[in-house]
């Protein structure tokens, strides 16, 4: 018979671990629908950025260099220099 610590977190049950990755797209069927989008006096034309996300991106490349803060939020440093170039004109 095993005998327990009393300071350990041991029980003798076998021990499972389990996570979700950071990064997870939920996907669904979407049945075939017409779709419109509207124009929006705020929104850039062909922009699939949020303005949100671009208002975090103009603060992170304040204080840090654009490599930096491609990788931090997974975009192509390309595009955030569009987006710095953007606010910053």
């Amino acid at each position: 018979m095993k005998t327990l610590d009393p300071d350990s977190h041991d029980d003798g049950s076998p021990q499972t671990q389990s996570s979700l990755p950071a990064r997870t797209l939920a996907t669904r069927r979407v049945p075939d629908v017409l779709i419109k989008l509207a124009a929006l006096p705020w929104a850039r034309r062909r922009q699939r950025l949020t303005l949100a996300f671009e208002e975090v991106v103009v603060s992170l490349v304040q204080e840090m260099p654009i490599r930096a803060v491609s990788r931090r939020v997974g975009e192509h440093d390309t595009r955030l220099w569009r987006v710095v170039n953007h606010y910053m004109d």
